[in-house]
């Protein structure tokens, strides 16, 4: 009887994480292919586009996802550039910080 109600319980909680996943995972795979084709080492390199992708990601700010909050909370504590530099490793005086701080900037 125990091991159906532990099985029962692991059930539950698989189907409340794939109730916040799958309503979502269009908008992840778009975001992934858009970021592929069109950032400037991309296949379709696209300058416009590629303004948005990483300003638009640093503005993302939704409550019950727990890497947006840490985001934006190491954007208020430490700056943009500083934030920048931890999730992808990008010198905080190079040119690139500088054009997605400005594009952040004239996106927020």
């Amino acid at each position: 009887m125990a091991h159906f109600n532990i099985k029962v319980a692991v059930q539950k909680f698989g189907n409340f994480l794939s109730s916040m996943v799958m309503p979502n995972i269009s908008a992840f795979i778009a975001w992934g292919l858009i970021t592929a084709l069109f950032i400037p080492s991309g296949f379709l390199p696209n300058e416009s586009l590629a303004k948005m992708v990483t300003p638009a990601a640093l503005l993302f700010d939704f409550n019950e996802d727990e890497e947006a909050l840490k985001l934006q909370t190491m954007i208020k504590e430490h700056g943009v550039a500083s934030a920048l530099k931890e999730v992808s490793g990008l010198d905080e005086n190079s040119e690139i910080t500088e054009e997605v701080i400005n594009h952040y900037n004239n996106l927020k």
